[in-house]
């Protein structure tokens, strides 16, 4: 007898367990819904609420290019949702616009993207393979040169029909830097710089063409300015000037050929070691 109540007490409490069990599994389990139906459905109020639809294309940064070219190139769509667009492809397609060098493209919300360039600033032309091409400040060529496009920068090419290489490319570009920061007005005047033989660079500018030793920029640079001060001071224009050395120069000054010794030259005006001056 009592083992018979001691059996059915422990059966209604084993019953009784499980339906504590059961009933906090239920629990769980109305939660774990009601969780997902929130997560549903703020998903799909983000995504198909008119509040985030796109209604602006912000872009800054811009120079050579036009906005709504971007803004075209894009290909965004107007009304779309703003979370399903793409940053990273948009930056992408924006970096493959050839007149754009960076871009970062960001979500505004609600409803604006955001696109910042950074365009490629060209500091000289760059004759390649029977066409013209931008050189930017960074020495990278980055496009052809189109019909109403801006052409007044100095032209790179090379002589004897051969094709620049790298390299040149390369050395142009340091000596316009460098010319322009010790000498921007006449960095101004220049019009090409033709290469010829290894390290000879023949620069045109207007109305006088110089030959000189890139390698040797500084002592190059130092010496046309010795002879163009001299030349001022004696009432002649230099039309041609040859940096045959350190210490030798060839000139041509109105249809005179002249051979002298730089260093029997009168120095220019301030002129200190390792400066130009303007």
């Amino acid at each position: 007898m009592i083992f018979r109540k001691r059996n059915k007490k422990l059966k209604k409490d084993f019953i009784k367990r499980k339906m504590i069990d059961l009933f906090r599994v239920s629990l769980q389990i109305t939660g774990l819904v009601i969780f997902i139906a929130l997560i549903w459905g703020a998903y799909t109020f983000f995504l198909t609420s008119p509040y985030f639809a796109i209604k602006k294309i912000e872009v800054s940064g811009v120079r050579q290019v036009d906005r709504g070219d971007i803004e075209e190139f894009l290909s965004v769509t107007e009304g779309s949702n703003i979370f399903t667009a793409d940053v990273n492809a948009l930056r992408q397609k924006v970096e493959a616009y050839p007149w754009i060098d960076k871009a970062e493209v960001t979500r505004i919300l609600p409803d604006s993207i955001l696109v910042e360039i950074e365009e490629h600033v060209p500091v000289a032309l760059v004759s390649l393979q029977g066409g013209l091409y931008f050189l930017d400040s960074n020495a990278k060529v980055f496009k052809s040169v189109e019909s109403g496009e801006l052409v007044d920068f100095p032209v790179i090419t090379s002589g004897n029909m051969s094709q620049l290489k790298l390299t040149d490319i390369q050395r142009a570009y340091d000596f316009l830097k460098f010319v322009a920061e010790f000498d921007s007005g006449f960095a101004e005047t220049i019009s090409e710089l033709n290469f010829t033989f290894p390290h000879r660079l023949n620069i045109y500018t207007k109305g006088l063409q110089i030959v000189i030793n890139d390698s040797h920029p500084m002592e190059s640079m130092l010496n046309i300015k010795r002879i163009r001060v001299w030349a001022k001071k004696m009432g002649i224009v230099p039309v041609f000037i040859d940096i045959v050395s350190e210490r030798k120069a060839v000139a041509k000054l109105r249809k005179i050929n002249n051979n002298f010794n730089i260093n029997s030259l009168p120095r220019a005006r301030n002129e200190k070691a390792g400066e130009i001056n303007g």
